[in-house]
């Protein structure tokens, strides 16, 4: 395991950040390879977001806090709890049913995206219930 110093691709504080495109691009390439290898080893990292994205001396991103992590069997494989941070959750976690941890990594890359460009949330509401109903839009 690589050590990275306390450099996040935000602040740290949970706010959102803008990065502007060409910054968030580059980061984008880095964290989309990170998600690559997690998927083709089996791990489904389950909060992708700008605080557990870390930045190298080189400027690389590295993908950090493995906690809420799980390791399945095959592409297959269906989740049924969502661990991960809610405005950072794809729609289909909210909700009680199964659905594809490779999947709901993806959105959480879209939406860290979106936050990276334009310095805000897509979905966030006043509280944890109006966020997640703005996300269930797309159920």
């Amino acid at each position: 395991l690589e050590y990275v110093e306390d450099k996040w691709v935000c602040d740290g504080s949970g706010r959102a950040c803008s990065l502007g495109e060409e910054t968030a691009r580059r980061y984008l390439r880095d964290i989309v390879s990170g998600l690559m290898y997690l998927h083709a080893h089996n791990i489904v990292h389950g909060d992708i977001k700008p605080d557990n994205l870390l930045i190298t001396r080189h400027g690389t991103v590295k993908i950090g806090d493995f906690s809420v992590s799980q390791a399945f069997e095959d592409d297959n494989d269906m989740l049924r709890r969502s661990p991960g941070t809610p405005v950072f959750t794809a729609p289909e976690c909210i909700l009680d049913i199964t659905y594809s941890g490779k999947a709901a990594d993806t959105w959480a890359v879209g939406v860290t995206l979106y936050c990276m460009v334009l310095g805000d949330y897509p979905f966030l509401g006043d509280t944890l219930q109006d966020t997640y109903d703005r996300e269930s839009i797309f159920n």
